[in-house]
């Protein structure tokens, strides 16, 4: 089969199969569609990807946690926590409606035609891209938005669309200069957004006021960013509304609250206090510490059957002097 597929790929006849439609329960009785593709699609993607990840990576910003390597979903909760606990006051919490099902075929080529040049790449991009649905009544469509949920492609090409979100608000932060200008800015009332995204579910982060994150309605939910309908905004609420919901995330994702180092970071990788202080406690403690009652020369060795205590004391330890004697004058008559 792989050298059948070499051959096709390098003959420029491969041709993707349509992918098998298959719907999955979710909450409140929606459903979800996947799209199962065959085993030489999957091979042929996989390959895909290998070649595009790291060139899109160097683009990403590090506010993206969703399907990329060597970050996770914990991370995005403890960059949440970080910022929540440093004077942003507000988030405005939304996703992207049916995410999968309407990114624009037209801009998300745009943006892949940015960074590659290779026509046979683009070429095999755009046919996964249109290669259609097989619905479970055995009935075939089209594919005129979208890209199929459950294949191996698919995250990285919605990361690549939605990476635009990234931008925008990388560009407004950005644009508030250096430190000490954001600083002065948000000491004069200026807001501060930060974002952060997994996958198509994000906040923002805001210092500011409530109108501040109210005005994020209009602007999130603008056409620029490529996909129709473009999000749902879900609330607007304090930040301490999430430092509620630490410990219910804390259950579903696991005890490790707290980011990794991972490069790139914006506010660099944190650690426990547990794990930040304990270590320097182990690092600093004095040399000369030890419990009450310890000796410095270690244990005592085992005494010999009818020897005395002065003969197994460490040198250097003087030893218990008689009454009217001077220490190291040994004892008087």
């Amino acid at each position: 089969m792989l050298e059948g597929l070499r051959a096709q790929l390098k003959g420029r006849q491969f041709v993707p199969e349509r992918v098998r439609e298959k719907t999955i329960p979710k909450a409140g009785g929606k459903v979800r569609r996947l799209g199962i593709p065959t085993v030489a699609d999957r091979v042929v993607q996989a390959s895909l990807k290998l070649v595009l990840e790291p060139i899109f990576e160097a683009d990403f910003k590090p506010c993206s946690y969703g399907f990329r390597p060597k970050r996770r979903a914990q991370d995005a909760i403890a960059e949440i926590h970080f910022l929540g606990s440093r004077t942003y006051e507000w988030v405005f919490e939304a996703d992207i409606t049916a995410c999968f099902d309407e990114i624009d075929h037209t801009a998300l080529m745009g943006r892949v035609r940015d960074r590659i040049g290779d026509k046979r790449v683009l070429s095999l991009v755009k046919a996964f891209l249109k290669a259609g649905v097989l619905s479970e009544d055995g009935v075939g469509r089209e594919t005129i938005t979208g890209t199929p949920q459950g294949g191996i492609l698919s995250p990285l090409l919605a990361n690549i669309a939605l990476s635009v979100l990234d931008e925008h608000f990388t560009q407004k932060w950005e644009a508030l200069g250096p430190e000490w200008t954001r600083a002065k800015l948000r000491r004069s009332g200026a807001p501060a957004m930060r974002i952060v995204r997994y996958a198509d579910d994000f906040v923002v982060m805001i210092h500011g006021t409530p109108d501040d994150a109210e005005a994020l309605w209009g602007e999130v939910g603008s056409d620029k960013f490529g996909v129709e309908p473009t999000c749902k905004a879900l609330q607007v609420a304090p930040s301490t509304y999430y430092a509620a919901k630490r410990r219910s995330w804390s259950r579903r994702l696991g005890p490790c609250v707290t980011p990794r180092p991972s490069p790139g970071r914006a506010f660099g990788g944190l650690r426990g206090q547990a794990g930040a202080f304990g270590d320097w406690r182990r690092r600093r403690r004095p040399t000369w510490f030890r419990p009450r009652g310890a000796s410095r020369c270690g244990p005592a060795p085992p005494q010999p059957p009818g020897g005395s205590p002065s003969e197994t004391r460490c040198a250097g330890t003087p030893g218990p002097t008689r009454r009217g004697s001077l220490p190291g004058r040994g004892g008087g008559g």
